[in-house]
């Protein structure tokens, strides 16, 4: 249910903002009919979502629906933090294809050129690679679980990355 509700949530926002580019506020009447998207959810009975869009680095729609804590009937707010975990890989990919088709980079640079830090692994790995999970880095659950102790940082992180040796 809550991973039928994401994939309507993302597919109806792609589909938004598609639009939203060319505005600079958003029109009444998508706000409404956002409202109406979501007036089904916005009860105490239901786990919520917050929808968030931004043009030109401003929020220009921010709204909460339903409960954050159903059982405790704490309701939803735009203040609340989400582990977007995986989910982030579709924005990713989306900020990726924006930037090569501009012609700020290419899918198929070593990511090097963008990264020189970081050492060669024994293999080129591309940014097409990264985008399909296909570069050979190990996962991030080292990272997750450190992040639980306090000791994710950016440098930390890097400091792995770069010290990973060849890739296997």
């Amino acid at each position: 249910m809550k991973s039928l509700f994401l994939i309507y949530s993302l597919l109806f926002l792609s589909l938004l903002t598609a639009k939203l580019v060319q505005a600079q506020s958003l029109p009444a009447a998508t706000a409404t009919r956002i409202d109406g998207e979501f007036a089904t959810w916005h009860t105490n009975k239901s786990p919520g979502a917050v929808i968030g869009i931004i043009h030109h680095g401003e929020f220009i729609y921010k709204k909460a629906f339903g409960m954050a804590d159903v059982e405790n009937k704490i309701p939803l707010t735009t203040k609340h933090a989400f582990w977007v975990a995986s989910v982030s890989k579709q924005f990713t990919a989306m900020g990726i294809a924006l930037l090569a088709e501009q012609g700020k980079l290419n899918i198929d640079d070593d990511i090097r050129k963008h990264l020189p830090y970081l050492p060669f692994m024994g293999d080129t790995i591309r940014i097409r690679h990264l985008i399909y999970h296909t570069s050979g880095l190990r996962d991030g659950f080292t990272l997750v679980g450190m992040k639980f102790k306090g000791e994710n940082t950016i440098p930390t992180g890097m400091s792995l990355l770069c010290s990973a040796g060849k890739l296997v």
